[in-house]
């Protein structure tokens, strides 16, 4: 950095280049619009309105050159083909485009693609095996388990008998609230004595780990493309007398679309949680996050489930890994195992993001 240059104008320099270079391609639309006001108005809220003094003109140069060197080395990293065509047929534990009645007509799979994009710090997306699981034996007593659990406790109908619940409010807190690891960060570190430095080397960490974890997260649904609980309950008959079929089974929430194994929120969670864990050294890092929840549409006669503001609080990473792992059956969009998967999936993922990369000067 030039002697001088004002620190914050570079990271909001460095910020808004990459976001507004990222949104240009995208179809105009109000959302795109909505997004670009944000950002200018966050701008000119670190920095007011220009003219600009020297030293903080200084630091937006710094910031814009370092954002464009950044973007140049992810060009042609494959995140341009997020998605590839789904041709498997139905079949037994097979993967399929999802019905969700109440939600559109069909989730129609995507982001296989997201498995070929280059990662920030592993050394390729099959760096770490996840197993094949218990799971995949359909007619076995493992799956007749976690079948009969997510068909109980993730049925729309039942959490919308109990909207007041834990296990219906902790289905809704993580999709937004608790998936959101920048903003949790954030909350945890308003305690912390941490320098501009610090904070910078912790959220590049985070979002890093969180990046390559999604990427070998995608890698691993599509090697084993297991159905998600919508398909397998419907399905007529998978041939275990233990797992009763169900035509009118509905998740509680809206099934993402990819295959069941390993579960990706999870796989994402336990990555962030693991860089904290490694930056903090200890678990034990208590926060607490409240999200405004979204309205839940329910099965008819039922009326939908009023948006509402949630509140969690945790004792330790390791509470919300758990937490994150039930969050999805309690949804109805994923099998135990898969989110089991996942948690461990993203814990080897951030381990070895932390030990190799942005290492401060004096560990090396």
């Amino acid at each position: 950095m030039r002697p001088g240059a004002t620190p914050d104008a570079a990271v909001a320099a460095a910020a808004s280049h990459t976001l507004l270079t990222l949104l240009t391609p995208l179809p105009d639309s109000p959302q795109k619009q909505a997004a670009i006001d944000l950002i200018a108005g966050a701008f000119l809220t670190t920095l007011g309105a220009p003219p600009y003094a020297p030293a903080i003109q200084d630091g937006i140069t710094v910031g814009e050159a370092a954002a464009a060197a950044i973007l140049a080395l992810r060009v042609g990293d494959g995140s341009d083909t997020p998605n590839l065509p789904y041709t498997l047929p139905p079949g037994p534990g097979v993967y399929q485009p999802t019905p969700n009645p109440e939600f559109p007509a069909v989730i129609t799979p995507s982001f296989a693609g997201w498995a070929h994009v280059t990662p920030f710090v592993l050394r390729h997306s099959l760096q770490f095996e996840v197993e094949p699981a218990a799971l995949f034996d359909l007619s076995g007593p493992v799956y007749a388990a976690y079948y009969n659990e997510v068909k109980g406790v993730g049925d729309a109908r039942v959490r919308g008998a109990h909207p007041e619940s834990e296990e219906t409010d902790v289905a809704r807190f993580w999709p937004g609230g608790g998936s959101n690891w920048n903003a949790t960060t954030r909350t945890i570190v308003s305690s912390k004595s941490l320098d501009r430095w610090q904070l910078g080397r912790l959220l590049a960490l985070l979002n890093i780990a969180q990046a390559d974890a999604a990427i070998v997260n995608q890698q691993w649904k599509y090697t084993y493309t297991f159905w998600r609980p919508v398909t397998a309950i419907r399905w007529p008959d998978d041939g275990n007398p233990e797992t009763g079929s169900d035509p009118g089974w509905r998740p509680f929430l809206v099934t993402p679309p990819y295959p069941d194994y390993p579960c990706a929120l999870p796989t994402l969670t336990a990555a962030a949680a693991t860089v904290l864990r490694e930056y903090f050294g200890t678990d034990a890092v208590a926060f607490t996050r409240t999200f405004p929840a979204a309205a839940v549409p329910l099965p008819a006669p039922m009326a939908a489930l009023p948006a509402k503001s949630i509140t969690r609080s945790f004792q330790s990473l390791s509470a919300a890994v758990a937490e994150a792992i039930d969050a999805r059956v309690f949804a109805g969009i994923h099998f135990r195992e898969g989110c089991e998967a996942g948690a461990r999936q993203g814990t080897q993922v951030a381990r070895f993001v932390t030990r190799h990369s942005l290492r401060p000067l004096d560990d090396r």
